[in-house]
């Protein structure tokens, strides 16, 4: 709404988001939100790394690192300022930022979490001006607007010789924890069957990416064919188009997978991005040659070596998306998620909170969200764990 006031009006306009996937969310969800034969492209330009600099264009979406590099002169056209997850607005750069804007009469900050400081709250006072606070959760839910959530604390139970290994280990120290839970291949083989037990689309957030998202990864593509998921993994290292292009296909429609019968009772599932329908058809009645397929898009159930085929359904799967918490946390639109899970135990208010505001866009495939939050119990005597306290506190 703000945003076609100001080209009805002739404001020039600088929203500043977080990343640069939120760039390219934003401006699709634009053109989303068209209902007449407004074009979107005509004003809009998006602005981050890699990207030309120069635009005519009136309105322009960018990351607050990429304008924290823009000279002063640059800011001067602006009349009209949105900052989105302005909780952020404490960074150096958004700071910056702010400054240089002398002649734009007009800032907006918007946020879901403020992290409950005062001086939190002071310093977004000074940046925006006073706070004003539209609408809660509770409330939101009530009416509909987004999605209702029951949240599942998950206690992790250990037996005597392994919790006398963990305090051995980590003697107190918190950071020693965090590096024992997540190298933990009980912990992580309890997550990568929580998230493939569950029958529909699943967010699962990691903070590490070689110590703990990419060994997930490894670990949930195995088994991903035989449990009908189709897997996606989003770090900083995933392009910002592809992000978009991902986000899309969750929201979209669920992924086939084709079930192979046997005539010896046993099947094969086989992933349908990979191998369609048409092909497997062509071997009804006779020998399926299962060497010919890549092995990482099919399951076939242990048993004797008789693939004569008797029969072929496609059935629908859902998505895992295994994603860092830096770049999925905040402010992503993906409508179809239904679980979380947090793989890596945090207490931080703001990234709890705007983790969960993931899963709570509604959607039409769904009436209530779970998230499963871990506690990992190693409780000894009065020797209790850090992420046990923040778990309980």
């Amino acid at each position: 709404m703000l945003y076609r006031y100001c080209v009805d009006n002739n404001l020039p306009l600088l929203i500043n988001v977080p990343s640069t996937s939120l760039c390219e969310q934003l401006l699709s969800d634009f053109k989303d939100y068209v209902s007449d034969d407004h074009d979107v492209d005509k004003y809009v330009a998006t602005l981050y790394g890699g990207q030309d600099k120069e635009t005519t264009k009136p309105v322009i979406i960018s990351t607050w690192q990429t304008c924290s590099n823009m000279p002063g002169e640059w800011f001067k056209k602006f009349k009209f300022y949105i900052v989105d997850e302005a909780h952020g607005s404490s960074a150096k750069e958004l700071s910056a930022i702010i400054d240089h804007l002398n002649n734009c009469p007009y800032r907006i900050g918007m946020t879901g979490t403020l992290n409950g400081s005062n001086i939190h709250e002071i310093e977004m006072h000074a940046r925006f001006g006073e706070i004003f606070k539209m609408v809660t959760t509770r409330e939101l839910i009530d009416r509909g607007i987004v999605t209702d959530i029951d949240i599942k604390c998950v206690r992790l139970l250990h037996d005597k010789q392994e919790i006398d290994r963990f305090h051995g280990f980590c003697k107190n120290d918190y950071q020693r924890e965090i590096d024992y839970l997540l190298n933990s291949a009980e912990r992580n083989d309890y997550i990568i069957n929580l998230a493939l037990g569950l029958d529909t689309t699943t967010l699962m957030l990691f903070n590490r990416i070689e110590g703990h998202g990419m060994k997930l990864l490894d670990m949930i593509q195995e088994k991903s064919v035989e449990y009908k998921k189709k897997v996606f993994y989003i770090a900083g290292s995933v392009k910002t188009k592809q992000r978009e292009q991902i986000r899309k296909q969750l929201d979209g429609e669920l992924p086939d997978f084709h079930i192979v019968k046997f005539a010896d009772g046993r099947t094969a599932t086989f992933d349908g991005e990979f191998v369609t329908y048409e092909q497997l058809l062509a071997y009804r009645g006779k020998t399926l040659d299962i060497e010919s397929f890549d092995p990482s898009h099919i399951f076939v159930q242990p048993g004797s070596e008789s693939f004569v085929v008797s029969d072929i359904e496609t059935v629908k799967g859902c998505y895992i998306l295994l994603a860092s918490y830096g770049t999925l946390a905040v402010g992503v639109n993906i409508r179809n998620l239904h679980n979380l899970i947090f793989c890596h135990p945090f207490k931080g208010r703001i990234l709890n909170l705007q983790s969960i505001g993931r899963i709570l866009r509604k959607s039409n495939s769904k009436n209530i969200v779970y998230l499963y939050d871990l506690c990992d119990d190693y409780r000894k005597g009065k020797k209790v764990n850090h992420t046990y306290k923040h778990a309980t506190a």
